[in-house]
């Protein structure tokens, strides 16, 4: 799966979230992390999830959800 199909799903459930009205932190967090990882440079599935942790916009919390 390539960086732009994970973004995809990120950004998907960020909207499922907004329309059911679920936390609204965590919606704005998977929309930026949909972002960084939309414009990150090297194949994020072929990273470990501490270095997803490091990668500006994701943070330790949605690395762990891959």
């Amino acid at each position: 799966m390539d960086n732009r199909a994970i973004a995809d799903l990120f950004e998907e459930t960020a909207n499922l979230l907004e329309l059911h009205q679920e936390n609204e932190f965590k919606s704005k967090a998977l929309k930026s992390a949909a972002f960084a990882i939309s414009k990150h440079p090297d194949p994020l599935n072929e990273m470990s999830i501490a270095d997803l942790a490091n990668v500006k916009g994701i943070g330790k919390s949605i690395a762990a959800l891959s």
